[in-house]
């Protein structure tokens, strides 16, 4: 969930929220959320980039997604085929 509010308490927690409460059961990864972080926002412009996250900020948000999503499932995938040996 990409949000351009604070993380606390902003609209990306409350979805977050309501997506674990309702669909906890059907998730296999925990809800991932990018957010301002919990601090005034400031008023020079030098601390701007510093402060607000970018496309660049987000794209690696995802693909640090997909990183662990592949990691779980390679261990998912050892998992099983030691089972299947044990079997």
């Amino acid at each position: 969930v990409v949000d351009v509010g604070w993380q606390s308490f902003g609209i990306s927690a409350e979805i977050a929220s309501i997506i674990s409460e309702h669909c906890f059961a059907n998730l296999r990864y925990p809800v991932c959320r990018l957010a301002l972080p919990d601090i005034p926002a400031p008023s020079a412009y030098s601390l701007e980039d510093e402060y607000y996250f970018s496309e660049h900020d987000i794209e690696n948000c995802i693909l640090n997604i997909f990183k662990n999503i592949n990691a779980q499932n390679s261990i998912d995938i050892q998992r099983n085929i030691s089972q299947q040996k044990t079997a």
